[in-house]
């Protein structure tokens, strides 16, 4: 479980309680934090306000003038690495952050939580630059373990992940939301990499195989929200290879594909038990092969999808319309029978 984070709550916290600065102007953005993926659309309208002077701070808008003007009950003006940065909370004897505090960096990153020597150690937060929130545990600045990453993507939409982290990265298990889709698996670099499942909440569809640089890739399985399935190999996120097609209705593909059509040798058998097995183009039967039904086999010619017609075609189609026929008429006196009794 998510390790809890109340101790990062201002108002929990006695040392840092009688600043101003913090009990006021951070409030609303505590507030938000303790749980960011219900607070979305107040978040968002927080970090767009052009008169917010905490948000400036974090997204790197304010410059050093700011901070070196700070108002004394602010906190105070520190050097670290090189760096200057303001920090509300306690010092040590070499000026450095110790304990629970609050720290903005010149360059536009925030720290939040337990320092020693300067350093955030043990549960705290991290905001970087570009409004990217860290939360979890940390030694030396840095996320050890599993971690709780929020970010907005490019279209303002809160992107919501908790998992193993390493040097600030999503890497090994973990689950990630966001309102167009949940994915929980295997993650390398921030990407989607290894055995995953993930379900996209705009078109229903479910997913569940292999993935590469965030694509799906390898074998797996997709089923659509309609309850049309494909089992088989996919690449850069479309059916491609080996793979079987079936839809609810009773048809089914089996065979190869390229880029997403059915391309190659295969067989499709309708749901009246007839079967094509020979190629296949642009996902229609294409070129030779052999037309099945009830054990009974010719060979055919398919052209763009269209079955080419020959006298044993025809003879060989109208006995299967003979067939059918009688077939609904013994399912039609079986239910006269069914009735008289």
């Amino acid at each position: 479980d998510y390790p809890d984070s109340s101790f990062c709550s201002i108002k929990n916290h006695e040392n840092i309680k009688k600043n101003k600065f913090l009990t006021n102007k951070l409030k609303k953005a505590e507030k938000i934090f303790e749980n960011p993926i219900n607070y979305e659309k107040d978040w968002k309208q927080y970090c767009d306000d052009p008169n917010n002077e905490d948000m400036l701070i974090l997204i790197g808008a304010i410059n050093s003038s700011k901070i070196e003007n700070h108002s004394p009950e602010e906190g105070n003006i520190i050097e670290l690495n090189g760096e200057k940065c303001l920090y509300i909370g306690e010092l040590d004897k070499n000026q450095k952050p110790i304990g629970f505090g609050v720290l903005y960096t010149n360059k536009g990153a925030k720290y939040e939580g337990n320092f020693s020597k300067g350093k955030l150690i043990g549960l705290g937060r991290h905001i970087d630059k570009n409004g990217v929130c860290y939360e979890g545990i940390f030694e030396d600045n840095k996320l050890i373990g599993k971690a709780k990453i929020l970010k907005y993507d490019e279209n303002g939409k809160l992107i919501n992940y908790f998992g193993e982290t390493k040097n600030f990265r999503k890497v090994g298990e973990g689950e990630e939301t966001c309102d167009k889709y949940r994915y929980a698996g295997k993650f390398s670099e921030d990407l989607r990499q290894g055995y995953g499942c993930i379900q996209f909440f705009d078109t229903g569809d479910l997913y569940e195989g292999y993935f590469n640089q965030g694509e799906i890739e390898g074998k797996g399985t997709y089923i659509w929200k309609n309850q049309n399935y494909y089992k088989g190999d996919f690449l850069k996120g479309k059916m491609h290879g080996k793979g079987k097609y079936k839809w609810p209705e009773g048809y089914e593909y089996e065979g190869e594909y390229k880029n997403g059509n059915r391309e190659g040798l295969g067989t499709y058998k309708w749901k009246d038990g007839r079967t094509f097995k020979g190629r296949f183009k642009n996902s229609v039967p294409d070129g030779k092969g052999k037309l099945t039904y009830n054990s009974r086999t010719i060979f055919v010619e398919y052209k763009d999808g269209k079955l080419i017609q020959s006298e044993e075609v025809k003879q060989f189609l109208g006995e299967i319309k003979k067939e059918k026929e009688k077939e609904k008429e013994k399912e039609k006196e079986k239910k006269n029978d069914n009735k008289k009794i």
